[in-house]
């Protein structure tokens, strides 16, 4: 029987046995995946001139990246979490879980039935952010604390990120909200130039 806390390396017949973070990264591979299938699916729909809105649209191409920087960034947490436990393992798994909570609450189970994003987005305004709020704050959790990332340019864009759920929650404004929609993109794509230069 193997201890919790351990790396799972016995072999048994000459075949190794994964190590917790690999068994752990199963599960949260299997969640994006499911994010990333319904934006797929989704995305024609969105994107339809005749029901489009720019600043759904905007969101829709940021949760993309959002959820493929996840996934990327997962594999640089794997030398840096030396023992697992059950707190380090909810902050790992349920960031993806409200990845893929922000995504059906954008696109829906049914797109093709959506027939006006404009409405849409907006009644599901400060739910979507609220969630985004609680992924900001679990993200840094994770980066800043179990992680222990110590660069002061990823605690400016986790901070930033913050500011732009909250911002999103509190204001209906829709001159605001295209300036939050850019703004959340350009941090994304900051992070992910960032993930460039940290190479797993």
């Amino acid at each position: 029987m193997v201890r919790v806390g351990v790396r799972l390396e016995a072999t048994r017949h000459g075949v190794p046995r994964v190590t917790q973070f690999e068994y752990i990264t199963i599960g949260v591979s299997i969640v994006l995946a499911l994010a990333v299938a319904r934006i797929l699916e989704g995305l024609r729909d969105s994107f339809d001139p005749s029901r489009r809105y720019p600043i759904h649209a905007l969101w829709v191409v940021s949760k993309l990246l959002n959820t493929l920087i996840y996934f990327w960034a997962g594999w640089l947490y794997r030398g840096a979490i030396e023992r697992w436990n059950f707190a380090a393992f909810l902050v790992y798994v349920v960031p993806p879980a409200l990845l893929f909570l922000q995504v059906h609450t954008l696109l829906t189970a049914h797109p093709d039935a959506v027939a006006d994003w404009r409405s849409h987005f907006w009644r599901i305004r400060r739910w979507f952010f609220a969630v985004n709020a609680a992924l900001a704050l679990l993200t840094s959790l994770l980066v800043l604390v179990v992680v222990g990332s110590r660069e002061v340019a990823v605690a400016a864009l986790l901070a930033l990120n913050l500011l732009v759920s909250i911002a999103g929650f509190a204001s209906a404004g829709e001159r605001l909200h295209r300036v939050l929609a850019i703004a959340y993109l350009l941090i994304l794509s900051l992070g992910l130039g960032n993930l460039f230069l940290a190479t797993p």
